[in-house]
């Protein structure tokens, strides 16, 4: 009965991965649908460099949170 383990545990990776793949997929077609659908927007352009710093940073935009405060 045992002998069927390590297949059976090759048969769940397999279908883990497969799985793994359609998320991924799915999340890049509609990361590439929503691009598409942005009218006017560069990729590179100075707006989108703006909004994915607001995104990221937030208030530490500029750097200059440690120079106000002296930290």
């Amino acid at each position: 009965m045992m002998a069927g383990v390590p297949q059976a545990m090759a048969a769940g990776v397999g279908a883990a991965a497969a799985i793994n793949m359609n998320l991924l997929m799915t999340d890049a077609g509609r990361a590439a649908a929503w691009r598409a659908a942005v009218s006017g927007a560069e990729v590179f352009g100075g707006a989108m460099e703006a909004e994915v710093s607001r995104r990221v940073l937030g208030p530490r935009v500029h750097g200059s949170e440690g120079l106000v405060d002296g930290r």
